[in-house]
């Protein structure tokens, strides 16, 4: 019975137009029309139809969607430095009716990925982005995403697992032999030449669940590849199998697994609820606001279209978390560090970071750091086989895929990767400048600029740049409802403990 109740899920543009029309309803201050706060919340939803062109299998333009939406936020997150006076603009809705939507929302949000997944997906039209994205990678047999992705990678493994767990069973995928090319689930290419096929075999012929093939012989790791380039996608390390690996259902184990992924991702997404409202009542002196910023964060289309992410949600509640608890620069510290461990990106962080903490707290806040990742390189050497060698996953934790990777993705799959050198360029000069500029640091710079740092890897990370918003939207809520922090500043904030 349960199952029945969710197996139909909305449309991804139903949800765009009933969440776009909820934060309006909600946040939107129809007695100052022309307020920074409507602004705001205008570009928020205007982030969405880059999600749906994705969704549809218009890549090129989605992602391009994606970076001028990036584009307009880094130019006003550089504004948002310039602003002192910050009005408090509370919601149109009570504290209790706030509550209320925001722990029913999330209910809902994880209801979803628990029972819309495996064999009870019912419709290829209700597909959320996460498992349209898994199921493309099926059919170009494309590298596992360890080999696509820096970062730890017995952490990529499990994001891997966890992808294939949240998408539609292959057997259910097999009864689905007529997909319209206009469905979100459309395999097809705009070049006829090549086209990508859902070949369906009879029982008998089928070996696995579902075999999606492409027959394009270049999806296969090329044969001319030079023994570096193997080592960036993974083939000569072990970790690109001829097929992909199916998640079976039908034991114990298989169903235990399951169950730690659903509450890994569960747990992943109220830590990010349970910071912001930590947050807004601890910091921002108002619990209201705090709340307010999660029920926000649980209306964005992105928040339900790309729910069970592990890559990009425990990476974002941990810099939730790390700006929670800055006044222990330990603990920040910590956070940033293992957040930089699983997915190597966060770790530019440090020099903003330390740039805060240099009159008080900075050497607590790099040891933090350094412990983290200093034990997650130990763990390395215990990491199975199957993952590559010791010195290959070691360059993977040093980000060494994202800088040479050989067949990146999103964007740059689409224009030539040598135009990501400039972006690189400019994101690490304004890197390493964080450590000094802006010159008083308190904790409204400390939230912007971590915005803007995690906002700029989206320009030139090679695999899905754009999509990773997890890292840098819970932040960007932020911006929009903090107070006026200017007294926050390290030495007079930080505990000595």
């Amino acid at each position: 019975m349960p199952s029945s109740l969710f197996q139909y899920e909305m449309l991804p543009t139903t949800w765009f137009y009933l969440s776009s029309l909820m934060i309006i309803a909600i946040f939107f201050k129809f007695n100052r029309f022309w307020s920074i706060r409507n602004l705001d919340l205008l570009g928020l939803i205007l982030i969405t139809p880059g999600l749906l062109f994705l969704s549809m299998n218009y890549g090129k333009w989605g992602y391009l969607w994606l970076y001028a939406a990036g584009f307009v936020w880094v130019t006003r997150l550089l504004f948002d430095l310039l602003m002192v006076r910050r009005p408090l603009l509370e919601p149109n809705l009570n504290p209790s009716g706030m509550a209320f939507a925001c722990v029913l929302i999330l209910g809902f949000m994880l209801a979803n990925i628990t029972i819309n997944r495996g064999e009870t997906i019912q419709s290829v039209d209700t597909l959320r982005l996460e498992q349209i994205l898994t199921i493309r990678d099926w059919a170009e047999k494309s590298p596992p995403y360890p080999a696509k992705m820096s970062g730890f990678r017995p952490f990529l493994a499990m994001v891997e697992t966890t992808n294939q767990i949240l998408a539609p069973d292959r057997s259910i995928l097999k009864l689905w032999e007529d997909i319209p090319p206009s469905t979100p689930l459309s395999l097809q290419k705009r070049d006829p030449a090549s086209q990508l096929s859902l070949e369906l075999k009879s029982p008998l012929e089928l070996k696995s669940p579902l075999e999606l093939k492409s027959p394009l012989e270049s999806k296969s790791p090329p044969e001319s590849l030079s023994v570096d380039e193997r080592r960036m996608t993974g083939e000569s390390s072990g970790i690109y199998p001829p097929t992909q690996k199916t998640v079976s259902t039908g034991n114990e184990n298989s169903v235990w697994a399951e169950l730690l992924a659903l509450c890994i991702v569960g747990c992943a997404q109220l830590a990010i609820v349970l910071g912001l409202i930590y947050i807004g009542h601890c910091h921002f002196n108002n619990f209201f606001t705090g709340i307010s910023t999660a029920t926000l964060y649980l209306l964005l289309p992105y928040t339900n279209q790309m729910t069970g992410r592990l890559d990009q949600v425990i990476p974002g509640a941990l810099i939730v978390w790390a700006v929670g608890m800055y006044r222990r620069p330990l603990f920040s510290g910590i956070c940033i560090g293992l957040a930089g461990a699983l997915v190597y990106y966060p770790i530019f962080l440090v020099p903003l970071w330390c740039g805060f903490y240099w009159k008080r707290g900075m050497f607590r806040y790099l040891i933090g750091v350094v412990s983290m990742v200093g034990l997650f390189y130990v763990l390395l050497a215990f990491s199975p086989s199957e993952y590559g060698t010791y010195r290959d996953q070691w360059f993977n934790m040093l980000g060494i895929n994202s800088l040479f990777m050989s067949l990146p993705g999103g964007l740059w799959s689409y224009y030539p990767s040598s135009y990501r050198i400039p972006l690189m360029a400019i994101f690490f000069v304004f890197c390493l400048g964080m450590l000094i500029w802006p010159t008083r640091k308190n904790l409204a710079t400390l939230i912007c600029c971590s915005t803007l740092l995690m906002l700029g890897t989206q320009s030139w990370q090679p695999y899905q740049g754009g999509l990773f918003m997890a890292w840098y939207l819970p932040l960007l809520i932020l911006v929009f409802f903090r107070p006026n922090l200017e007294d926050r500043v390290a030495t007079t904030t930080v505990i000595d403990y």
